[in-house]
């Protein structure tokens, strides 16, 4: 009965000790930290350049408020877009004429001589940066479209020109001043509207494709720079995150209750390993930021971009002493990508639907570049014409992707 015992508490002793043991050595070896590295001037926060009185985001953020609910035309995803728009123009008339003075200043800074846009950067990026708010550059954007639709409706061709000249000029200040992840988001979707529309008007009137074609032309180089810059903003954003954690994960009694949390608390936040996450993720920003700068073409750059944004293989014994940067390496990593296949989908309609505004009713494939021919296909529906087979699945709703052959 004895040895019974015996084995029994030697069994229960091992069932609790063992773990206990492993947990301890994993967090004795997770408690060095890599010694501190001098962020890299390459990729420091861009600098604010564009005065507050000179800045569309600044100006229209203080403008008077939209009044009678939200100024959108509406997502548009293989559809007959132009009958959707049709149904919406009487609602969005409606809130022009309760908005007078949100109108007077969004058609007023259209119309300015020279439109200057820029999302203002921190002098050092943290988790609780008051990201600038876009609604009111949207908002404007899909009133000049409104005021373009309504134009068409109307059959004065003039005016619908005039207007799609004035959004046209905001999608090239929103994407010149676009520095952060979210404003080239948001640049990107002002871009994949007006090409719906554009589509929209030319396959209805395709007597006026030509003097729509120059309001579909993105200049790629300007792309390309757009993306060094989020680089660095991105880059900056997580360096901030894990300050940020480092510095306020033990802090208040909202976070750590008891005595013995708080004691406990900063043994724990040491196994994190803020300097050896910081050094990580700077060290694949900085391999992404000297590609980008060493190529002339994003969408010939998106197989390199896939592999530099892979995490480094490690040996198991790395990722046993350096558990959580790996972890968190390995959840976050994915995303990055599509936001450049994004903006490649944004240049590749861009170009075939001012390859097709030129002539509609030629042959779209044989005119198009290299990074444009591969994905572009016969219409798969019936309908005569083109497709475009996007890398990003969310390109649908905010891109065109057809472009039909008129006669």
């Amino acid at each position: 009965m004895k040895t019974w015992l015996r084995r029994g508490l030697w069994a229960l002793g091992l069932l609790i000790g063992l773990p206990l043991l492993l947990g301890l050595a994993w967090w004795l070896l997770n408690l060095g930290d890599a010694e501190p590295w001098p962020w890299p001037q390459a990729l420091e926060l861009p600098r604010n350049n564009v005065p507050a009185d000179d800045n569309l985001l600044t100006l229209l953020n203080a403008a008077p408020a939209i009044q009678g609910g939200s100024f959108s035309l509406g997502d548009c995803e293989g559809e007959d877009c132009m009958k959707l728009w049709r149904e919406r123009l009487p609602k969005l008339a409606e809130l022009r004429a309760a908005s007078p003075g949100f109108g007077a200043v969004c058609e007023g800074l259209a119309t300015r001589a020279e439109l200057r846009l820029e999302d203002e950067m921190p002098k050092r990026m943290s988790v609780d940066w008051p990201m600038p708010s876009f609604y009111r550059l949207t908002s404007c954007h899909s009133w000049l479209l409104s005021r373009a639709l309504e134009a068409g409706e109307a059959g004065d061709a003039q005016t619908q020109l005039h207007w799609l000249r004035q959004a046209d000029r905001l999608d090239h200040a929103a994407l010149a001043g676009s520095r952060s992840l979210i404003a080239q988001m948001v640049s990107g979707s002002l871009w994949g509207r007006k090409l719906q529309v554009l589509v929209a008007i030319g396959t209805a009137h395709p007597a006026l494709s030509r003097e729509l074609a120059p309001l579909a032309r993105l200049d790629e180089q300007t792309l390309l720079a757009r993306q060094l810059d989020w680089v660095r903003v991105e880059a900056s954003y997580q360096r901030g995150a894990v300050d940020g954690t480092r510095k306020e994960a033990c802090a208040g009694p909202q976070i750590v209750g008891s005595a013995f949390e708080r004691w406990l608390c900063p043994l724990l936040a040491r196994v994190g390993q803020p300097e050896y996450m910081t050094q990580r993720f700077g060290d694949r920003w900085l391999r992404v930021q000297l590609h980008l700068q060493q190529t002339r073409s994003l969408s010939a750059s998106l197989t390199t971009l896939r592999q530099l944004l892979e995490p480094e293989p490690v040996s198991t014994w790395q990722r046993i002493r350096h558990t959580v940067p790996h972890a968190l390496d390995d959840v976050g990593h994915p995303a990055y990508i599509g936001y450049f296949e994004r903006n490649v989908d944004l240049q590749l309609a861009a170009e075939a639907t001012r390859l097709w505004l030129l002539a509609p009713g030629q042959d779209l494939q044989t005119r198009a570049s290299p990074g444009l021919r591969p994905r572009l296909s016969a219409a798969t529906d019936g309908a005569a014409g083109w497709q475009l087979t996007p890398h990003h699945r969310d390109s649908a709703r905010k891109l065109p992707l057809r472009w039909p052959t008129l006669h």
